[in-house]
């Protein structure tokens, strides 16, 4: 009787998922959105990878209380401001990528 459970879930999950990524690929010809919408959509993902990036940059989960502390890594924040100035001036994302690994692998390493 749980498989039945178990499998259904699965699909309803997988229907749920795909209709909510779907849409606009779907119904995006047919659906108008005006001007200032288009414009606040455009801002979606800096948006998104800001909020998941910062956090990472300032804050560090503490084990036993499971809470976030502030914390300031300098390796990690010399590492995210090479990635944008490398990005800034190559507009190469795997070079910029690339030099803020190793940025932050050799000061982690020697600090």
């Amino acid at each position: 009787m749980s498989d039945i459970y178990f499998w259904s879930c699965i699909a309803t999950l997988s229907f749920v998922t795909f209709f909510t990524r779907s849409f606009f690929l779907t119904f995006g010809a047919k659906l108008k959105l005006s001007p200032s919408i288009r414009n606040l959509i455009q801002y979606a993902p800096t948006g998104a990878l800001i909020a998941i990036v910062i956090p990472e940059l300032i804050f560090e989960k503490d084990a036993l209380t499971t809470t976030y502390q502030f914390a300031m890594h300098p390796a990690q924040i010399y590492s995210s401001i090479s990635t944008l100035v490398v990005f800034y001036i190559s507009k190469s994302m795997v070079l910029s990528l690339s030099v803020g690994m190793l940025v932050l692998t050799l000061m982690s390493k020697y600090m």
